[in-house]
């Protein structure tokens, strides 16, 4: 589901920039209504971040019969935390006035994957703890890291700047 909100923010913010700078290309014929969008992403966090929640709920329990503790601190354990802080700040991000819009909420649950990503992928691989392979020499970073952080950051400024630029114009297709 958080990776669904990831893809939502990624189509909002195409198609908002779109009908903004009313070119109407490939992004608008294909993609749903911003509208459409924006409720993708809302109830895509909705499920998405109790279930995280969940999750980590649950694995609490059964470290504890496992290892006898509930937390241990472990990086894949903190980074896990992490996430949910993020998403939960991500989650009531509506009710926070200078957050309040629909370009920040899709930024937002955007740029909160990173943390997931991090969760599962990157502390398997980079931090050494209970829950990695990383014990020995440390693994490159694959180039599609790179590729995506210049995507999200790209799509996120060209958002941006039609966002401000068009700031109180309606978003209709004419």
């Amino acid at each position: 589901f958080l990776a669904l909100a990831f893809c939502g923010g990624i189509m909002y913010l195409l198609q908002e920039r779109e009908l903004k700078e009313k070119r109407f290309g490939l992004f608008y014929t294909r993609l749903p209504s911003l509208e459409a969008l924006d409720n993708l992403n809302s109830h895509c966090l909705a499920v998405g971040f109790p279930l995280l929640t969940l999750g980590i709920i649950t694995g609490s329990i059964w470290a504890k019969q496992t290892w006898g503790t509930y937390w241990q601190w472990d990086p894949k354990e903190t980074w896990a935390l992490v996430t949910v802080l993020v998403y939960s700040f991500v989650a009531h991000m509506r009710f926070i006035p200078g957050f309040r819009g629909n370009f920040a909420y899709s930024f937002a649950s955007l740029i909160s994957y990173a943390s997931v990503l991090m969760t599962y992928f990157g502390v398997n691989y980079y931090l050494s703890g209970l829950h990695s392979y990383a014990k020995g020499d440390p693994v490159p970073v694959p180039n599609f890291v790179y590729y995506s952080v210049v995507v999200v950051v790209v799509v996120g400024v060209m958002a941006y700047i039609s966002d401000r630029k068009y700031k109180n114009k309606p978003l209709k297709a004419e």
